[in-house]
This record gives C-alpha cells, structure tokens and sequence, in this order.
C-alpha cells in the first residue's frame, strides 16, 4: 500500500443505519399474549382494591376494543 491509500476502502454515506430490533420498546399484550411495539395503540390498565394494587397490565388496542365493547353490553 502506497502513502495515503485508505485501508478500507470508501465509506458508503448514502446507507441507513440498521436499526437494532431489540431498541425498539415493546410490551407483552395481556389479552391476547401477543408481543406489540409501544408505537402502536395499548392500554394500560389498573386495579385498586382497598388501596392496593392488583392488577397492572397493558392491552393492545384490538384488545382494548373488544373490552370496550363488552363492558357496554
């Protein structure tokens, strides 16, 4: 190799960095079980029973609906 020669090569600018799927957020819907990204719809949902919690939970929102639908039945 000669003075001034790059060792590897040109860098590509014009490529997107590959984006990790384990950044991405994500949360275990507890209806349907399914594993969902936090840029979808959800709901979280909560409990109280004599000042204390008992139920912490998030929901999708084609779960949420449904729930919605039977609590107005």
């Amino acid at each position: 190799m000669g003075y001034g020669r790059r060792k590897y090569g040109r860098l590509n600018k014009d490529t997107k960095p590959v984006v990790d799927p384990y950044s991405i957020p994500t949360y275990v819907c507890g209806h349907c079980g399914n594993v969902k990204s936090t840029a979808n719809p959800f709901v979280e949902l909560t409990g109280l029973q004599a000042g204390q919690l008992f139920v912490h939970t998030k929901i999708c929102g084609d779960c949420s609906k449904l729930l919605q639908d039977w609590v107005k039945k």
